[in-house]
């Protein structure tokens, strides 16, 4: 099994915020978005590929700084290829084995091991198990369809009356010759759901994540994340005690950014940004608090079950 975490992304919908940092190192608890995706990889023994683009030198600093924790290779596209180019590009280092893809501007918790035995045990005509969830807002997403086998046999891509909820994450493990084939592909920039995903169909099955999942490409959802995903556990809080943060120019930098997207949202939201909190920290209830720095183990959707406030925290002190 090969692992590509797709990490190249602009993330247009998300500024300004990542006018200051990258999509993949937005923070969730503190915890860069990418380190998420690194800890389930290793977890599990897979060294990933990351594909870097916008702001590679920062995505650069941050896996170099981390290497010691978390191991991946990364590999720079000087103009970004589409998912589908970035496989034909890196198909020398995957070619004959399976290909787990994921694009990593994602945020997600689920049990990665499983996701693989569900594709070893899918249908023998599948060649392909996509991760899906069930999103609260179908009209916003690609909605998949599928028959009683659980394969797929339609998408419905952003249209006002989706037959279901169950939604594509986004996360792919697909068997050699579906990578073969994309290598053999004319040209270089190529696009995954146009020009492979439609000659897939009902040969594609499907595994849902009931764990979580959300796209936080947008300050609405990065901003239900901070109150929605879950806490995780003690292992992944001892992995990531030791891992550097933001300078302190950026996380100045970063809140104030934050704090102008979600003012876009709603001009009448209470926030408050603050230079850290701690464990007796007194919120209150009904306001936003952007936390420069909080503690290891900080968990947003404790703080919002507990008190009703919302918190992001930037950095771990």
């Amino acid at each position: 099994m090969n692992i590509i975490l797709l990490a190249a992304g602009i993330g247009s919908r998300l500024r300004p915020i990542t006018d200051i940092v990258p999509k993949c190192l937005v923070p969730i608890n503190g915890i860069p978005l990418l380190n998420y995706w690194l800890h389930y990889s290793n977890s599990i023994d897979l060294t990933p590929i990351v594909n870097t683009h916008y702001m590679a030198p920062m995505v650069n600093e941050h896996l170099h700084a981390i290497k010691d924790i978390y191991s991946a290779e990364i590999v720079y596209e000087p103009h970004l290829l589409n998912t589908a180019g970035t496989i034909k590009k890196n198909y020398d280092k995957i070619q004959g084995d399976q290909l787990m893809l994921v694009h990593a501007d994602n945020l997600s918790f689920f049990d990665m091991q499983e996701f693989i035995s569900a594709h070893n045990a899918r249908p023998s005509k599948s060649l392909m198990t996509l991760m899906t969830f069930r999103t609260d807002s179908p009209q916003s997403c690609g909605i998949v369809e599928v028959n009683d086998e659980q394969v797929v046999v339609g998408f419905h891509e952003k249209v006002p009356n989706p037959p279901g909820n169950l939604a594509n994450a986004a996360v792919y493990i697909m068997e050699p010759e579906v990578t073969e084939k994309i290598s053999t592909m004319p040209g270089e920039i190529l696009d995954f759901s146009l020009q492979v995903i439609p000659d897939l169909m009902g040969r594609m099955s499907v595994w849902e994540n009931k764990d979580y999942h959300r796209d936080i490409g947008n300050p609405e959802g990065f901003l239900k994340s901070q109150w929605e995903f879950p806490c995780v556990s003690e292992k992944i809080n001892r992995a990531i005690a030791s891992m550097p943060t933001l300078g302190i120019e950026t996380i100045d930098r970063l809140a104030i950014s934050i704090r102008t997207a979600l003012m876009e949202i709603n001009n009448l939201l209470t926030i408050e940004i603050v230079n850290q909190i701690d464990d007796d920290y007194v919120f209150k209830s009904d306001t936003i608090y952007i936390a420069k720095k909080g503690p290891v183990g900080t968990c947003s959707s404790n703080i919002k079950r507990l008190t009703g406030a919302t918190v992001f925290v930037l950095s771990l002190i």
